[in-house]
């Protein structure tokens, strides 16, 4: 054998040899590429049957740890209406996270890049220490291992541009740390993630049309049907005595009439607030149309939703200088636990209650 076929048999055995590890290389890729679009076609069918963004969140988190195999811990924080950041998911860490609040400027990502991209984050207890107030700094040391975190794989969660949220996936591990491999992931991650987000949220907000009424924002008489029938499976099971009041505002005509109805709709609004401040978060407030409304109060005496009704009316009274003359007649049904009546009948109940209420008044 001469030199050159000995060359050519080395030259042959290392492109075979890169050959093969090429394709087992692209094998892997390949195999990788279908787990992530296995997974995020998982996440878009779990995402079609949530009804709340916390689960929304919590789904979201756990997949993006299910597809960067390296750790189990890490966070969703949203970005509320007052502009600041609240933790909304996490993974390994105790439920007094949901106790901190962030400024934009206290988030390690804005420090980094402004939230522009996807970044690793090395020592981020560093950034804790010599950026975060000593009160914030030490609710952090609090809430379990925050403060041990070795490396963070952060990116911005943005729709149609704008930032809503930062997710976060955390390694406790020197030994593990995340690569550039990481963040490619992650950006595909990011994108099917805000891309479902983006489709939940405006399915959320359809449904949130839905079911209240767009002036005060109060529930509206579609749902209100299946809140009383709710209440009424509540009594039963819980043997707890609920209230459903309907209210009739008292000659809401002559207000329209008389002062417009810009007037009249603001008239609506207040008496939709100060029936809001009277309520507890388990009550339902509604409007049931026009100048008609309906409140259940869950699990509370007559007497006592009587006297909240007379709180009501003061409430009204006091804010006269807005809006002229809000009075209302009402009519009261109690839920029972013998409560064998149907919504409608309930409804129809209380409406004649309400109207006798109202004749007896003169006031229509």
């Amino acid at each position: 054998m001469n030199d050159f076929s000995f060359l050519f048999i080395i030259a042959l055995t290392i492109l075979c040899s890169y050959l093969a590890f090429r394709t087992i290389s692209l094998k892997k890729e390949l195999d990788e590429m279908e787990r992530l679009k296995k997974e995020i076609y998982n996440l878009g069918e779990n995402m079609s049957a949530v009804d709340s963004k916390e689960e929304a969140f919590e789904l979201i988190l756990d997949s993006a740890l299910s597809i960067i195999e390296k750790v189990n811990k890490g966070s969703i924080l949203m970005r509320d209406d007052d502009g600041l950041f609240r933790f909304k998911a996490f993974r390994g860490y105790p439920d007094d996270l949901r106790n901190i609040v962030l400024k934009l400027e206290e988030i390690y990502l804005y420090k980094c890049n402004k939230f522009d991209d996807t970044a690793i984050i090395t020592n981020p207890s560093n950034f804790n220490r010599g950026f975060l107030h000593k009160e914030k700094y030490d609710e952090f040391k609090s809430s379990g291992e925050l403060d041990n975190i070795h490396s963070v794989l952060s990116s911005p969660i943005k729709i149609e541009g704008e930032l809503i949220g930062i997710i976060n996936i955390d390694s406790m591990d020197s030994s593990v740390t995340f690569n550039q491999d990481d963040i490619k992931m992650m950006k595909h991650i990011k994108n099917e993630l805000e891309l479902s987000l983006k489709n939940f949220l405006a399915q959320e907000q359809y449904r949130y049309r839905a079911s209240h009424d767009e002036l005060t924002d109060l529930y509206n008489r579609r749902i209100l049907k299946d809140f009383l029938n709710r209440e009424i499976a509540k009594a039963n099971k819980e043997k707890i005595y609920s209230q459903l009041v309907l209210i009739d505002l008292d000659k809401f005509k002559s207000i329209n009439d008389t002062y417009g109805h810009e007037t009249g709709d603001k008239a609506l609004l207040r008496f939709a607030e100060a029936l809001k401040e009277i309520s507890a978060s388990s009550d339902i407030c509604a409007r049931m149309s026009g100048d008609e409304f309906v409140i259940i109060f869950s699990d509370l005496p007559v007497e006592k939703a009587e006297e909240k009704l007379e709180i009501l009316k003061d409430k009204l009274a006091s804010r006269e200088e807005e809006v002229p003359g809000i009075e209302f007649s009402y009519g009261i049904i109690s839920i029972t636990p013998e409560t064998r009546s149907t919504a409608e009948s309930l409804f129809k109940s209380a409406d004649k209650k309400m109207y006798y209420y109202k004749n007896k008044k003169g006031k229509h």
